[in-house]
């Protein structure tokens, strides 16, 4: 039936890693069963390492390995989780605090898949930079990055073949071609190294990402930490005046 609330069999969880057996923190948070797709080559360390079943496939790169679950599992949402994940908190009470539990997190994640579905999204995901960035007056975002989790609904574009900024990329092509990405800003999701740090592991793949999509990502120096940050520049924002005297 057109517009209904997808049941859990349309959704698949997946958690992307590699050349990670022995940090892969995200496992807490969610059920034991959660699968962890990893490269073939890799996946008898993880296995002696990790309860999760353990999914290998010939891929490299962890764009390869998010192509391979987009071609491999048939449940039209596929939401792929980064390995780094820690925490996970509620930015819109009066001050941010963990989520209670893990029925609460899995319940969270699956009735912002049905607004984004709602709203004809491709691509959803949440807060990643800070619980400060909450704006109670604006809950949801129509534009920008989703990395440590994202939700792809349907199958319309691949990732490109990198590390790093595989997301990023992903989240720039659906705003482009599908007008929003669907970010659910009451959640703040925490991880080891959040999508906008520049580092000298990820400084390649993101000055390459800067430059395919030039005035849209932009880097600048925080003025607190002095690192080095991407912003996505994207609007979606349609300004609207009220006449109140007629």
């Amino acid at each position: 039936m057109k517009g209904r609330k997808p049941s859990l069999s349309d959704i698949k969880f997946i958690i992307i890693s590699r050349g990670n057996p022995l940090g892969v923190s995200t496992g807490k948070l969610l059920p034991a069963d959660t699968e962890i797709l990893v490269p073939e080559t890799q996946k008898a360390e993880y296995e002696r390492n990790l309860i999760n079943p353990i999914v290998g496939c010939p891929a490299k790169s962890v764009g390869q390995i998010r192509n391979w679950a987009l071609d491999n599992f048939a449940e039209e949402t596929l939401i792929m989780f980064r390995d780094d994940i820690t925490a996970v908190k509620s930015a819109s009470g009066e001050r941010a605090s963990n989520l209670a539990s893990q029925e609460e997190f899995l319940e969270a994640i699956h009735n912002t898949a049905t607004m984004a579905k709602g709203a004809r999204a491709h691509v959803f995901g949440f807060n990643e930079l800070s619980p400060a960035n909450y704006n109670p007056t604006e809950p949801f975002l129509f534009t920008g990055i989703a990395d440590a989790i994202i939700g792809v609904i349907g199958r319309k574009r691949y990732f490109i073949d990198d590390d790093f900024s595989e997301c990023m990329d992903y989240c720039m092509q659906s705003m482009m071609w599908d007008r929003i990405v669907w970010i659910d800003n009451r959640y703040y999701i925490k991880s080891g190294t959040p999508w906008n740090q520049v580092t000298d592991r990820n400084r390649d793949s993101l000055d390459k990402l800067q430059k395919d999509w030039g005035k849209y990502i932009i880097k600048k120096t925080n003025n607190k930490t002095g690192r080095e940050v991407l912003q996505c520049k994207v609007i979606r924002r349609q300004k609207i005046e009220y006449n109140i005297w007629g």
